[in-house]
């Protein structure tokens, strides 16, 4: 995210301590479901559904270039210990975005500002959420400028979102650092649990598999909805064959999560290699060949140079010459003499 043109107006410098509260897990009216394995050493942020399908949404609908938005919600604590609620968030509409770059312009947070003023009075910004299409999930360093001077609070998080990945993850702050939170916490009414878990699942899934996101159809208002999947294509992860300690040393804590590399590119890879030593097979193939028929013509050429035996074929025997039969003339004369 660009830092060009922006004017933020949060809370004030010093924000009053956080209310009591009761931790959404605590809470027998609501329902918890977690993407992944949230840190326990970052402040825990919870997602309502409704706003993490809208999120996902946003981010769904702009494939080829950066889109994002703000966060509000309450900051709580439970037993002195900071916590956050997500209950709406705000599109920044006149973000100025392209494949790698989003830039949040005045008129932006004016329009952003007014918003919450209006629809989310005596709210909170508690963070702010941007997408990464096709880019990977991570905080360059134009959204770091972002996050050190306009949420430097440590109940203040990040979400960044690749829709073509399918990948998300949180970052919060942590003794002045700002650390990846892979895992996810999603909250809903506890009438609607089953709903929830059918969608986090959903979400899984897609993940795992490399599907499109999950279109939830119907009246969410009712329970009465269906999570649809269309399946695109096929992935394998290459954690999988690794032990669980070594997975660890990666970073790795769930699979489901974990880097895949699609079947198709798989079977491209081993085509090429099976290409590759095929044509090298073939041109020794054909040297060995080449070789072959040098040898039996550099063979051929010796056996014509050599010199050949002149062996003394026996005379043939003289035909007997018969003399000429005398005429009578001739026979006469004489005897006249």
């Amino acid at each position: 995210m660009a830092h060009d043109d922006i004017e933020i107006r949060l809370q004030d410098a010093s924000p009053p301590a956080a209310p009591e509260g009761v931790l959404p897990e605590s809470d027998p009216a609501l329902c918890v479901h977690t993407l992944g394995l949230p840190s326990l050493d970052l402040c825990p942020v919870y997602f309502k559904e409704s706003v993490f399908r809208e999120i996902e949404g946003h981010a769904a609908s702009y494939p080829d270039r950066e889109v994002g938005g703000v966060l509000v919600g309450r900051r709580l604590q439970a037993r002195g210990k900071p916590f956050v609620l997500v209950e709406g968030c705000i599109r920044g509409l006149k973000a100025e975005g392209t494949a790698n770059r989003l830039t949040f312009t005045h008129d932006t947070w004016v329009e952003i500002n007014a918003i919450r003023e209006h629809e989310y009075p005596g709210s909170q910004i508690v963070g702010w959420y941007h997408t990464h299409p096709d880019l990977g999930v991570f905080m360059s360093r134009d959204d770091l400028y972002i996050h050190q001077n306009f949420f430097r609070e440590e109940w203040q998080s990040a979400l960044v979102v690749d829709p073509v990945k399918l990948d998300r993850a949180l970052f919060a702050w942590k003794d002045g650092a700002l650390l990846r939170n892979s895992g996810l916490r999603l909250y809903q009414v506890a009438a609607e649990k089953a709903r929830l878990e059918q969608y986090a699942e959903a979400l899984l899934a897609a993940k795992a598999t490399r599907l499109p996101l999950p279109e939830p159809t119907g009246n969410p208002q009712n329970g009465n909805i269906t999570v649809r999947l269309t399946f695109r294509e096929p992935s394998l992860s290459p954690f999988a064959i690794m032990p669980e300690g070594m997975r660890r040393y990666f970073g790795i804590d769930d699979l489901l999560t974990a880097p895949r590399v699609s079947v198709k590119s798989l079977v491209i890879v081993v085509l090429l290699a099976v290409s590759i030593f095929l044509g090298v097979k073939y041109h020794t193939y054909q040297q060995e060949i080449k070789s072959y028929h040098e040898k039996i013509e550099q063979f051929m050429t010796s056996h014509e140079s050599q010199p050949k035996d002149k062996t003394t074929k026996p005379a043939e025997p003289e035909k007997p010459t018969i003399p000429p039969a005398s005429s009578p003339s001739s026979s006469n004369t004489h005897e006249a003499q």
